[in-house]
């Protein structure tokens, strides 16, 4: 099992919802500064990379703000997948989805 899943399956609820947070964070990060190429050559592309930025800020503080619960580290784990995907990160994309059904699994 990858190292990531690993630890975050075995952590409890709010550290997993912290680690899930940290790497939303770093999306988010990483959405801003690859907007910022497109802010004056290309209006419309800087949106829709600087949106993607904000949806994993509001995601990241989605999972600092209370109490989180198994459902919404799925819910989480997935939205992340898909944001690996974008970035072409297949291995953690791996790991996210891996996570996010671990969690679903649970949760049930």
């Amino acid at each position: 099992m990858p190292a990531f899943c690993h630890t975050a399956r075995r952590a409890d609820l709010s550290k997993a919802a912290e680690m899930l947070a940290e790497e939303a964070l770093t999306f988010e990060a990483y959405f801003h500064d690859d907007a910022e190429n497109y802010r004056e050559s290309n209006p419309d592309k800087y949106k829709v990379i600087h949106q993607k930025a904000d949806d994993a800020g509001d995601l990241a503080h989605s999972l600092t703000d209370g109490q989180v619960n198994l459902f919404a580290l799925a819910v989480a784990a997935k939205r992340l997948a898909e944001h690996c995907l974008e970035v072409g990160d297949f291995e953690m994309h791996d790991e996210m989805a891996a996570l996010a059904s671990s969690f679903g699994a649970q949760a049930r």
